[in-house]
């Protein structure tokens, strides 16, 4: 049985890295993961970016300068902007965790073109129109509620000239279930997109969802790194309808990286490229892979992508 079917015990080491319990969890997982070998395996880069023992911690800056907010934090951060601070284009990140994964590329865009990008971003709070509940606070999420509605208001008063807006589509979880079909949060989707101000909109495509921990699936796959390779990633949880719906209900520009030259529908998608890990966990860029995503991608790169949407919208 592949390792990506052993999706229980790796998320456990994903979502619950403790040093006691990690090793009983890794011996899991050699026995579930064990293996024919395929074919044609490959081994683990010797020269491997990051290290499997630090991919779970590469974590982008803005985790470690406060400009991430976390769920109890109400209000987007004052005074983060970074790229050109002097440049004279803004550009406004807004979103939850996986925007905030996309930092590292857009800071490295923005510095080489002389943009100013200002953050708000938050733990779980999907950019939605609608209450969602936090599992982590185990309630209706209001401090994300209030959070969207300082961005706009932040927004509103200082549209700037591009605005880019990512977010995860498994984890939206709708305080009422009326809002629970997908309709219904392409719909909020599109409707907080539409709120936020700016000349320019953006959806910055999601990365799929893997379904286990994929330094742990390395750790045991160092020889066959192709049975940690996403399997059926085009239509697992409903990949890409967020964020095709919302581009199509909004008329902002949608730019999926992923489709354009990182993984081929039909073809198990690696997690490793370049020698660079892709993920830190089951569904978040690691900080090295999101600021090399323009070295390792094949045309149309980031910074092009973005610079056509300014160009022609």
């Amino acid at each position: 049985m592949p390792c990506a079917n052993a999706r229980g015990v790796l998320l456990a080491l994903g979502r619950r890295p403790t040093r006691l319990l990690a090793p009983v969890i890794l011996c899991l997982v050699v026995v579930v993961c064990s293996s024919a070998a395929p074919a044609a395996a490959t081994r683990l880069p010797a020269v491997l970016s990051p290290s499997l023992r630090n991919a779970p911690a590469d974590t982008e800056l803005l985790w470690h300068n406060g400009c991430f907010a976390t769920q109890s934090q109400r209000l987007p951060k004052p005074g983060c902007i970074f790229g050109d601070v002097d440049g004279r284009f803004r550009v406004a990140l807004v979103g939850d965790s996986h925007a905030s994964a996309w930092f590292p590329a857009i800071d490295r865009v923005a510095k080489a073109r002389g943009w100013r990008v200002e953050t708000f971003v938050k733990a779980s709070c999907v950019p939605v129109d609608m209450p969602l509940l936090s599992l982590y606070l185990r309630r209706v999420y209001t401090e994300c509620s209030t959070f969207l509605a300082a961005t706009v208001k932040r927004l509103a008063a200082h549209p700037p000239d591009l605005l880019i807006v990512s977010a995860s589509h498994i984890s939206i979880f709708p305080a009422r279930s009326r809002d629970s079909t997908m309709s219904a949060k392409v719909a909020a989707f599109a409707r907080m997109i539409r709120k936020l101000s700016a000349r320019r909109k953006v959806i910055l495509g999601d990365v799929p969802y893997v379904g286990f921990s994929v330094p742990a699936c390395l750790s045991v796959h160092r020889l066959h790194i192709e049975s940690c390779a996403m399997t059926n990633w085009a239509t697992r949880s409903r990949y890409g309808i967020l964020d095709r719906g919302a581009a199509a209900a909004t008329g902002a520009t949608l730019i999926d990286l992923v489709r354009a030259g990182w993984c081929v529908r039909g073809v198990a998608c690696p997690v490793v490229r370049g020698g660079i890990i892709a993920y830190r966990d089951s569904h978040h860029l690691t900080a090295t892979f999101s600021r090399s995503i323009d070295e390792i991608h094949s045309p149309p790169d980031l910074i092009t992508s973005l610079e056509r949407s300014v160009i022609c919208m």
